[in-house]
């Protein structure tokens, strides 16, 4: 997303585990005020960062890349379906979920953490998905935390149940609630490369790859 200007973008492709501890240490002050975190889900590594030429990806390559770090060295533990896939990445534990959007996580996520600790408006910290069956991650079953320090939810259609939306209008959502709220925390999901990758149809799956990475 070449027009975020201002924010730190991690690109996590398909899925990196994040630590996220809940014993409270000494606050640091770090420099950085605004971070959006990408998961394009279901693109392969051979056929991203593992390619020869990484030539599906040119705009992560070329624009991304060169502003960052590119650390292929993670493994998922457990199956990567999207429910379990998320909350790890969510909240640095894996859990086993129900794939559908009928269980929530049992632990806390990272924007819910952010929201407490800068004592922020819960238009601050955004959840946006293309899957509307992952808004329920943005809350938590731990009975310090749940219905507390919700990020705003933005999945799908219009919420949990209303089926997938494209990718194109996702990001027409972010750049929107950006302009709008600017937050300093954004949480962002691509399923275009998983729901093609699931029809079996190697050039539609290719092609998906290829329109997700000109999103950015």
């Amino acid at each position: 997303m070449h027009q975020i200007k201002g924010y730190i973008v991690f690109l996590l492709l398909p899925f990196l585990l994040l630590n996220c501890k809940k014993d409270k240490t000494a606050k640091t002050s770090y420099k950085t005020e605004n971070v959006v975190v990408i998961v394009v889900d279901g693109p392969r590594y051979s056929e991203t960062w593992g390619a020869p030429n990484q030539e599906l990806i040119p705009h992560m390559k070329n624009d991304m890349a060169p502003e960052g770090v590119v650390f292929t060295n993670f493994r998922n533990n457990g199956p990567t379906y999207t429910t379990a896939g998320h909350t790890a990445i969510l909240t640095g534990f894996y859990q086993d979920l129900n794939n559908g959007g009928e269980e929530m996580p049992e632990r806390p996520n990272y924007l819910q953490y952010w929201l407490k600790d800068n004592e922020a408006d819960s238009t601050k910290a955004w959840f946006i998905a293309s899957k509307d069956k992952i808004e329920p991650l943005a809350n938590c079953k731990d009975s310090l935390w749940a219905d507390q320090y919700i990020p705003r939810t933005d999945c799908g259609k219009t919420g949990l149940g209303s089926g997938y939306r494209a990718d194109s209008l996702t990001v027409d959502h972010v750049l929107d609630s950006m302009e709008r709220y600017h937050p300093n925390l954004v949480f962002i999901n691509f399923r275009q490369p998983d729901v093609l990758g699931h029809t079996a149809v190697w050039e539609d799956y290719i092609a998906a790859i290829e329109q997700v990475d000109r999103h950015y």
